[in-house]
């Protein structure tokens, strides 16, 4: 018999982290009950997760996993140390008032919850750490983050981001949050992780809905193509790269030059230091945009050129640690593994 799919079913059928908080059964959707303690059924289920989370089967003496280890810890601990709650926010730097800094917010409480349950990071087992942890998620809970809010900003902060990194949290913790404090955090994601697929028919459809063809001709030598797909598209895009290290359109008439580098390499206007994504867009009016993300989560620092005359930055994210202007835009950016992969926008006067 079909029945409509939810994300939060989805979840607990494949094994995510949903299903080893604790939810009792593959389809029921309260959260009575849920965060029953050790012995409730899915111990197995939640073992799995954390080792699917933490790694296993390594010396936590031995290099080079000391040395990361050690670096999780003094991370933890400086983030630890600057965590400040207060209204509005959870870290000074963090306004709750954005949707990112919601989903980075638990990024940080997810690294302190890392440092806590690794071995080898100095805090392992530290009671003080998984309280303050635990304080944390009740701040964010009481703040933006609970059955009786509503979303605003990106939906993605609401719907995957942020859920994804709480259930990482709560799965570490298992047994040091209280029922209550379980039941409240699985309620929140059910209030925001809303349930697809739950109105017209279930039938599949499959049908051909794109044909690409490509004349190259008899016999083609050292012959290559590109293209790009713009759903909708009245206006031409040109190609500005597509190789294994760098892929880039650009749109005259709309503005925008969008770049995805693998590597560190200029394409266009824009260079990058290392792998990126960034997308420029001219809005006509004497103003811009450049919206930068680090997708792979692994980049500490960033800096991204646009050769092109700026006289000032008008607005730009906690992230960016510097902008320099002139004939040409140089925007660096800190430490961007722990935002989630999530777009920092940057505003700029064109000079």
């Amino acid at each position: 018999m079909s029945v409509p799919w939810s994300r939060r079913s989805f979840l607990r059928l494949s094994g995510n982290a949903a299903l080893v908080t604790g939810i009792p059964s593959a389809f029921t959707l309260s959260t009575a009950g849920a965060a029953s303690a050790a012995g409730d059924g899915f111990d197995q289920l939640r073992d799995r997760w954390r080792e699917m989370l933490l790694g296993g089967g390594f010396d936590p003496a031995a290099a080079p996993f000391a040395g990361k280890l050690a670096l999780l810890g003094s991370q933890a601990a400086e983030q630890r140390a600057a965590m400040a709650a207060a209204a509005g926010s959870l870290w000074p730097d963090l306004p709750l008032a954005l949707s990112a800094s919601i989903t980075a917010s638990y990024a940080r409480l997810g690294t302190m919850a890392q440092a806590y349950a690794q071995p080898g990071t100095g805090p392992t087992g530290d009671g003080g750490l998984a309280a303050d942890i635990m304080a944390g998620l009740d701040h964010l809970h009481q703040q933006v983050y609970n059955p009786a809010k509503s979303p605003f900003g990106n939906w993605w902060d609401f719907q995957i981001g942020s859920p994804r990194l709480l259930l990482d949290i709560c799965t570490l913790l298992h047994g040091q949050l209280s029922p209550a404090q379980l039941a409240g955090h699985l309620a929140a994601v059910d209030r925001f992780v809303h349930d697809i697929n739950t109105v017209g028919t279930t039938d599949p459809v499959t049908r051909r809905y794109l044909t690409l063809w490509f004349d190259h001709g008899v016999d083609p030598v050292d012959a290559a193509c590109s293209y790009v797909l713009m759903p909708g598209a009245t206006t031409a895009a040109t190609v500005l790269a597509n190789d294994n290290a760098q892929q880039g359109v650009g749109v005259a008439p709309l503005g925008v030059t969008a770049v995805n580098f693998r590597f560190a390499g200029t394409v266009g206007a824009l260079t990058a230091d290392g792998p990126a994504c960034v997308l420029v867009r001219e809005h006509g009016d004497g103003r811009a945009t450049l919206c930068v993300s680090d997708p792979m989560r692994m980049r500490t620092a960033l800096t991204v050129t646009w050769h092109r005359a700026v006289t000032s930055v008008l607005s730009g994210p906690a992230a960016l640690t510097s902008a320099t202007t002139g004939s040409a835009l140089t925007l660096v950016f800190g430490d961007l593994t722990g935002l989630a992969g999530a777009t920092q926008r940057t505003e700029v006067a064109l000079g």
